[in-house]
């Protein structure tokens, strides 16, 4: 029973009967998961019951702790999966901190946002990525070689950063769940990379030889 706390932080029966009940229960079943949610390691496990019938709690549990890589990407795994079985958006609570996120975070937390907007967020979320694009060029205008040395050694950990918010960014733009690029448009984007990491994963496609008839 989801009332019954587990014995252990890590209970795979219990952990199952949350994921479940994130996907399928209504809000009735929320005394029951506050019941037996006892440890941290059941966080990710209620998040996504959370954000669907309760979602300022949720957002008040993902706050408290630290916005590291390691706890997002731990939390927001089962989040995503939830969301993504209904075929549903994020509620307005999460989606309007990852835009914060997106558009004044650093560029760690930024390329975190942008994936997670792509997965849950709303078709206007669009332009909030290309306007974080273009800040990320101009600000790194000129400062090609520094981005190339990223990630090698003697590198800058702020050209790292942006490499891969560059990438994590077109990645997103890319998507196409809730809009879509023609590929026109992503050749355009494109065409800005900084990296030549950026320039081969989003190198324009050859247009395909016209069938004979």
């Amino acid at each position: 029973m989801l009332s019954t706390p587990p014995a252990r932080p890590r209970d795979f029966p219990w952990s199952l009967r949350a994921r479940l009940a994130a996907r399928f229960a209504t809000a009735a079943i929320l005394p029951q998961v506050r019941s037996g949610w006892k440890y941290p390691e059941q966080d990710k496990d209620v998040l996504p019951l959370l954000l669907r019938w309760s979602p300022d709690e949720a957002m008040a549990k993902i706050k408290a702790g630290p916005i590291d890589d390691n706890r997002l990407f731990d939390l927001f795994f089962e989040i995503d999966k939830s969301f993504a079985s209904r075929k549903a958006g994020f509620p307005p609570q999460l989606g309007d901190w990852l835009r914060q996120m997106l558009a004044d975070g650093p560029d760690n937390q930024a390329s975190f946002a942008a994936y997670q907007l792509s997965q849950g967020g709303a078709k206007q979320d669009r332009t909030l990525l290309e306007a974080r694009l273009g800040r990320l060029r101009q600000e790194w205008a000129g400062k090609g070689e520094e981005i190339e040395a990223a990630g090698k050694p003697g590198g800058s950990k702020p050209a790292e950063d942006a490499r891969k918010l560059e990438i994590a960014l077109l990645s997103a733009l890319s998507g196409k769940r809730f809009w879509s690029l023609s590929d026109e448009e992503l050749a355009s984007l494109a065409q800005g990379c900084m990296s030549a990491e950026c320039r081969n994963h989003y190198r324009p496609k050859k247009p395909q030889p016209t069938e004979l008839k």
